[in-house]
């Protein structure tokens, strides 16, 4: 996930890694990656 998050921010795509960017959808549906992205980290950024 952290890997995949960094990729995109950097301009990487993703698009060519279509079995991690299907993990990467089932962890985002449960709470407990959705309370862990950066967005919801007060300092992430």
């Amino acid at each position: 996930m952290p890997q995949l998050f960094g990729a995109r921010r950097f301009g990487v795509d993703v698009a060519s890694l279509p079995t991690l960017t299907r993990v990467e959808a089932a962890c985002l549906e449960l709470a407990a990656f959705q309370d862990a992205v950066p967005e919801k980290q007060p300092d992430a950024f």
